[in-house]
């Protein structure tokens, strides 16, 4: 469920800052890059960034965060198609 609310809530970010959706693949880039290049660090020295959540939680916790992103991207990207075309 968290995928879909960080979606959702990137989404309403767009809509908030009224981007033209032919922009939403390049705006979410732009949000999106960042929090995976921060999420990257957190990864690879998780228990001093996170440390009451095991060690060997730190697969299913990346895993929500491919699944989030992707479907982020991916709503973005159908968005944009469809409204350049």
């Amino acid at each position: 469920m968290s995928p879909v609310i960080s979606a959702a809530i990137c989404i309403a970010i767009l809509k908030w800052r009224h981007i033209a959706p032919s922009s939403w693949a390049q705006a979410m880039l732009a949000l999106s890059i960042p929090g995976m290049i921060g999420e990257a660090l957190v990864l690879s020295h998780l228990t001093t960034f996170m440390p009451r959540l095991q060690a060997t939680s730190g697969g299913k916790y990346g895993a929500f965060l491919f699944a989030t992103y992707g479907l982020v991207l991916g709503i973005a990207e159908i968005v944009t198609l469809r409204a350049s075309a």
